[in-house]
């Protein structure tokens, strides 16, 4: 019911947008946390993506068999991302779905047998493969399957540029696709040369009339189905720029609401919550006051990145909320932790709780893949706060922004209860609705959530489904406390994993599209201090000594470029505020792998760099490693044991890759 009301809300505030058609719902059932779209999914279970997918798309388009169906307030739905995007080994962004055609049908199809039951009126190809076959280009998914078996009347859309990904195809130019079936390309930039190009294969026989005619006629049935040739222009609709509608506050309920059920409540030792609301409160974590990080990606920005509080008018942070609730009490916000750090002398009040709020910062697609669901992998000094909280006597509560489970078992030892928030988006306040209880002490809404997807013991289960061989969760799919619980967990949970975790080096993830914590992209000029880039372009300097900006290799954003004007020696270069203790890699005979491309020769030095400290920094000249006068791109491996000189400290690595360079030089990375 709840998502048959976001569906139309969601729908609502579209149309009056002027827009008439939305990409979801995401339908994918995950069977890896590592993906960077788990959170766009709604459980491991095909059975409750199929109820939910049916619903949302309900809400969305209107009820089946109703004079709401397709009315003025609502749009178009569109069921992604067709197949299997949640099934691809290792779990990657776009890789390849290895597995039966039955397990196809059994996991990965269950929400589209109930959306297309729920007559939703389009459908995205998927970028992943199908063994191998990518799916843009699978007549037998797209056509077969889809068309055919299925009996699927709307339309097949790609997703963005998914068809240059095709063998023999480029942005601008793929009968392949419209042959396997797609109907419609989503081409952003290339669309006037994809379009002339269409037409000359048809011309030439490549594509045949028939197909063309074929997705002509979907397209045209879906607008008809719509309503858009008897709607008129957008400026006449009947919603279309009313503005009141957008963030109307009975949308606003509902997401609020949505927030509240969606709470899952995995400890609460000795019966923390609710907490007393005229508790004298310490909040600790940046994360508390942060909307954009409580949104998550896709939202304002692809990446949800680059974002304030102000710029979400009406919405409500998680401290917010917090400061509403206690308002018979007294909250203070510490985002660093200063007050723990300042400790309490003889006399001094403590605070009757600890809350801390923490969590993945936003991502989007492939730039929230893993390689390891350890959060320490993500973020190493979180779990400080809680310690230091518990070191002092004072009972903690975490809350945490996730987009998946995550290993946390330090966190939870350091925790009295345990809150997984996930995403709860603008309306923050709803956190605080379940933690804080009412005047007489009782809870103003229970804890009803229960968990989508298994919690793992270890950090080697990231593929955890209650349907797999030797399931061993550390809370199984299902789980989720009543503040009426009474059980608690012991501070024991192990954090070392077990030993086949120790026995095996897990990848580091320096750059994969973005800069993965708890390193940063930093450039510094001859002279003065690093300078952190955080967005798609930066620059030392007013006169520009040395840019970078973010290009396209394989994907959107997925590499950096950086420029030397050669008016100074400048570097760039992957460094992490903390020194990071790299000698495993070192004792197992590590690499340190990149895709480097030098688009103009250096006229001087260019140097690899590698820092341990002020005192300890080794250059190497590139030219050892890579070929300069290439304009082409190049793998590198590079063993830790040569590029790391005698004496250079593994165990407080400062940065790990940089380049040097005191003349003009282009070079990609």
């Amino acid at each position: 019911d709840v998502m048959r009301r976001i569906g139309a809300a969601t729908a609502l505030e579209m149309a009056a947008s002027g827009l008439d058609w939305t990409f979801g719902p995401t339908v994918a059932v995950v069977r890896d946390v590592r993906w960077g779209r788990t959170y766009e999914s709604y459980s491991e279970s095909p059975q409750v993506v199929a109820d939910y997918a049916e619903a949302i798309v309900d809400g969305i388009q209107g009820q089946r068999g109703t004079n709401e169906i397709l009315a003025s307030d609502k749009i178009v739905a569109t069921a992604k991302h067709f197949l299997g995007d949640g099934g691809t080994t290792d779990g990657t962004d776009r890789g390849d779905t290895e597995i039966s055609e039955q397990e196809l049908i059994d996991v990965h199809a269950a929400g589209y047998i109930t959306a297309l039951d729920h007559n939703v009126l389009t459908t995205m190809a998927s970028f992943n493969s199908w063994n191998g076959e990518q799916l843009h280009g699978h007549k037998y998914l797209l056509t077969d399957v889809l068309k055919g078996r299925l009996g699927f009347n709307g339309f097949v859309v790609g997703d963005w540029n998914g068809h240059a990904f095709l063998d023999g195809c480029s942005v601008d130019d793929c009968p392949a696709a419209i042959n396997a079936g797609l109907d419609m390309f989503m081409v952003p930039q290339d669309w006037e040369a994809l379009y002339k190009n269409t037409l000359a294969s048809v011309e030439a026989g490549e594509i045949p009339m028939s197909r063309l005619d074929d997705a002509v006629r979907r397209i045209l049935r879906v607008k008809f189905a719509a309503g858009l040739f008897e709607a008129g222009p957008v400026p006449q609709r009947p919603h279309a720029g009313n503005t009141e509608l957008v963030g109307h506050p009975e949308h606003r309920a509902i997401a609020r609401e949505a927030v509240r059920k969606s709470l899952v409540l995995l400890k609460n030792n000795q019966q923390l919550l609710p907490l007393n609301p005229a508790s004298n409160v310490l909040v600790l974590g940046a994360a508390a006051d942060d909307i954009g990080q409580q949104s998550g990606g896709w939202t304002l920005t692809w990446q949800g990145t680059d974002n304030s509080n102000d710029d979400f008018p009406g919405a409500t942070s998680i401290l917010a909320g917090f400061q509403s609730a206690f308002a018979s009490g007294q909250v203070e916000y510490d985002p660093s932790g200063q007050r723990l750090a300042q400790g309490f002398a003889e006399g001094d009040e403590k605070p009757d709780v600890a809350i801390v709020v923490f969590g993945e910062q936003p991502y989007a697609e492939w730039h929230g893949d893993i390689a390891s669901i350890d959060y320490q992998r993500i973020n190493k000094t979180d779990v400080g706060l809680l310690e230091a909280a518990q070191a002092v006597g004072i009972p903690t509560v975490a809350v945490f922004l996730t987009g998946r489970p995550l290993w946390v078992n330090r966190e939870l030892n350091a925790s009295d209860a345990f809150v997984v928030a996930w995403l709860p988006g603008s309306e923050g306040g709803g956190v605080a609705d379940v933690l804080v209880a009412d005047a007489q002490g009782e809870a103003r809404y229970e804890f009803t959530g229960t968990l989508p997807f298994s919690w793992p013991m270890h950090v080697s289960q990231t593929v955890l489904a209650e349907d797999q061989d030797e399931y061993s969760p550390l809370f199984p799919f299902g789980y989720g406390l009543k503040t009426s619980d009474d059980e608690n967990i012991a501070n024991t949970l192990p954090t070392i994993g077990t030993d086949e975790d120790a026995d095996q080096l897990q990848e580091q993830w320096v750059f994969v599209s973005r800069v993965h914590s708890p390193w940063e992209l930093q450039i510094q000029d001859s002279g003065s201090d690093s300078v952190a880039v955080t967005g798609n372009r930066g620059q030392s300097g007013e006169d520009g000594n040395l840019k970078i900006a973010a290009i396209d290799m394989r994907t959107q954003s997925d590499a950096r470029r950086a420029t030397w004007r050669g008016l100074r020696p400048a570097s760039v270069k992957f460094a992490a505020a903390a020194p990071q203790n790299l000698s495993e890699f070192v004792e197992h005979e590590g690499l340190l792998e990149l895709d480097l491309r030098v688009e103009q020769a250096p006229k001087g030095s260019l140097d690899l760099q590698f820092a341990c400290g002020d005192d300890c920094v080794s250059a190497v000249p590139l030219s050892d490693y890579a070929d300069l006068e290439t304009d082409q791109w190049q793998t590198l491996s590079l063993p830790l044991a040569c590029v790391l000189p005698q004496g250079f400290d593994p165990t407080s690595v400062e940065s790990i890759f940089g380049l040097v360079s005191d003349a003009e030089a282009t070079v990609s990375v």
